[in-house]
């Protein structure tokens, strides 16, 4: 107890010398410390309180002596000291501007730390010595982990301090965004804690981690060695508050400056958008003022008449073209028709306006202008000036349509003519078909016949001698017109060939067509190749059955049988009729169906219609819906077929000539 009280008694002797610059007499008391310290008769407690002391002190000379008493209780295991001796000799250094060496020790007091409890504390010392050194990257990354640190009286001391050296970190990286936010962090968290100096934290912590930590142990008892200390003591805890009181009231100001500063950068930076926000309006401005001017300038030249309204509809402004337009100036227009064009007197402008008030989008309409002079058809076109989504002007142009509009309407005459010339055809060309009569006296039957147009290029042909029939469905070369005509002319030729022969075929009837629409139509002599695709069957009915002959010419037939339920497509000589072609047979084909059969002819009207998919209808398909409603009456079944094919169809157009017809046996 006598040899640590003396140690402790020398040691302090050697701080008050050097305190004094009596450096002979340190150095005498510094050699007996380096006798007397073997540290194997004194515990590590009184190592720790007799440092607390050393550091009140901050001797220049403290280094030595603390370096001295760490490297030997680390060698002795003592790293609990060995932490406080290099803390304090860290500080010390660091108060004296011997950054690189204090970061040293505060790296050895790091190597030495066993709590994490402590760890903020070092990562302030350290970063703060990074900052003082102004390497701003190194001390950004350190002081990131004392800010993430849990929250305790002690932290936020740390992190009040750690904000601000952050702000300035980001300040030097020009990121004032960062620096801004963790500058009022450190106002927020100096308004809520009583944060002292810097420097008064970087001498308290130490004692306040070792009180917490580490039990004191009084181990001075002689009452000379402490009355020595107590005046000592007195000066130095009233510098201390003097200190720390001058340090309060400068971070206080500091703080009131920074709050002024931050108040001031956010008043400059929103100065600055408005700024910028009011220099982009007058660029706005003069652009759309210029584009006016533009406007104006080929407003005022063109023949187009150009009126400029309000957002209630009144006019503002119009060009000599509207006065040439309507023979009148804007005061004589007004007093005529009013200055607001939403109560004009022209229904399809006003309409117009309405449309576009209410769309904010361009809208186009014509209307009669009846004026002094004769009436004239005028074409407006009427588009808003928007601005946030509200209209301030309406624009419209006109131009007069007076001579496009009769050329129109004469248009519109002649159309009417020859479509009325048009319906008169389809009368004729329905005279020429078989009546349904004819057809109904011999079989059930059911006639689909749609034209494309008006008038149809599909025709269908029916006769009946003793106990022979005859039918046939044909498709001329195109749709309309053209092809109406051919129709009449392949029904007189048909006439012709079966008139006077009691026994034809049906590939007699076709070979004598093709020879006679080639020179009907002097396709030998010109380049004339228009000609139709047709189906010829013949019947002979006996009691319980009926004998077919089918020919066809590039066309196909479906029969079928009742017996079986199913539906056969036959298809026909793969040459249309018409053209030079030399080498051109038809051949018959015979068959037999039995009472309740059925036959089907058809042109490629049916089944080459396209649905929205633009797919066609297709030969099976037709097949199948044949024989789904086969079991139908024959009337019955012309229904399911048309309703199949506008279900099909939709709302495509329809795209050829379309005819079907179908006998029961």
């Amino acid at each position: 107890m006598l040899k640590r009280a003396l140690l402790v008694t020398v040691l302090l002797l050697s701080t008050l010398c050097l305190r004094a610059h009596q450096i002979d007499e340190a150095a005498h008391y510094y050699t007996q410390i380096k006798e007397m310290t073997s540290l194997s008769s004194f515990s590590a407690d009184s190592i720790r309180a007799m440092a607390n002391r050393f550091m009140a002190m901050r001797s220049p000379y403290l280094k030595e002596i603390l370096s001295q008493l760490s490297a030997e209780c680390i060698r002795k295991g003592d790293e609990e000291t060995a932490y406080y001796t290099n803390l304090i000799a860290a500080v010390c250094l660091s108060d004296r501007g011997y950054l690189a060496d204090a970061m040293q020790y505060i790296n050895n007091a790091i190597s030495c730390n066993h709590y994490t409890e402590r760890q903020p504390y070092l990562n302030f010392l350290k970063g703060r010595g990074y900052f003082m050194q102004q390497k701003y990257d190194l001390a950004h990354k350190i002081l990131t982990l004392v800010l993430e640190a849990p929250d305790s009286d002690i932290n936020n001391v740390l992190k009040c301090e750690a904000s601000r050296m952050v702000a300035k970190c980001y300040e030097h990286s020009f990121n004032t965004v960062k620096a801004l936010e963790y500058l009022n962090y450190y106002n927020d968290t100096y308004d809520t804690i009583n944060c002292l100096s810097l420097n008064r934290t970087c001498c308290i912590l130490p004692i306040q981690l070792h009180s917490k930590y580490i039990k004191r142990e009084v181990f001075i008892s002689g009452s000379d060695v402490i009355n020595a200390f107590r005046d000592e003591n007195e000066k130095q805890n009233n510098t201390i508050l003097l200190l720390s009181i001058g340090s309060i009231i400068i971070l206080s100001f500091a703080a009131m400056a920074a709050t002024k500063w931050v108040k001031l950068s956010k008043t400059n930076t929103q100065l600055n958008i408005q700024n910028q926000g009011i220099e982009s309006r007058q660029n706005e401005l003069a652009a759309a003022q210029a584009g006016l001017a533009s406007l104006s300038l080929i407003a005022a030249q063109t023949s187009n008449a150009f009126l400029v309204a309000d957002h209630s509809g009144k006019i503002t402004w119009v060009n000599k073209g509207f006065e040439k337009l309507y023979n009148k100036n804007l005061r004589q227009y007004i007093l005529e028709n009013g200055e607001n064009l939403f109560y004009s007197t022209d229904k399809s402008r006003k309409d117009a306006l309405e449309n576009c008030r209410e769309l904010k989008k361009t809208q186009i309409c014509q209307f009669k202008f009846v004026g002094n002079k004769q009436p004239k058809w005028i074409l407006s076109t009427i588009s808003p000036v928007v601005e946030n989504d509200r209209i301030n002007q309406y624009v419209i142009i006109e131009n007069d349509i007076t001579d496009i509009k009769k050329s129109e309407l004469k248009l519109l005459e002649n159309n009417s003519r020859i479509t009325g010339s048009i319906r008169s055809a389809n009368l004729i060309q329905q005279l020429l078909l078989p009546m349904p009569q004819s057809i109904a006296a011999q079989f059930s039957s059911f006639v689909i016949y749609k034209p494309k147009d008006i008038v149809s290029g599909d025709f269908y042909w029916f006769t009946h001698r003793n106990d022979m029939s005859l039918v046939a469905v044909g498709d001329c070369t195109g749709h309309g017109v053209p092809a109406a005509m051919m129709s009449v002319l392949m029904i007189r030729i048909l006439d012709e060939i079966t008139a006077n022969k009691s026994e034809v075929s049906p590939a007699q009837i076709l070979t004598e067509m093709q020879d006679k629409v080639v020179e009907m139509l002097k396709q030998r002599e010109t380049d004339n190749c228009n000609g139709l695709d047709i189906t010829i069957v013949k019947i002979k009915r006996h009691d319980t059955t009926a004998d077919l002959t089918i020919a066809g010419a590039k066309s196909y037939f479906a029969y079928y049988q009742n017996d079986t339920q199913t539906t056969t497509l036959v298809k026909g000589t793969k040459k249309s009729i018409g053209g030079i072609e030399s080498s051109l047979n038809f051949e018959d084909r015979e068959l037999s169906l039995a009472q309740g059969d059925r036959i089907y002819l058809s042109s490629d009207g049916f089944i080459d219609q396209n649905n929205p998919d633009r797919k066609c209808f297709g030969s099976q398909r037709f097949t199948e819906i044949i024989n789904q409603s086969a079991n139908s009456p024959i009337s019955e079944q012309k229904e399911i077929i048309e309703n199949k094919l506008a279900q099909w169809q939709q709302d495509q157009p329809q795209r050829d000539d379309i005819c079907v017809v179908a006998l029961q046996m």
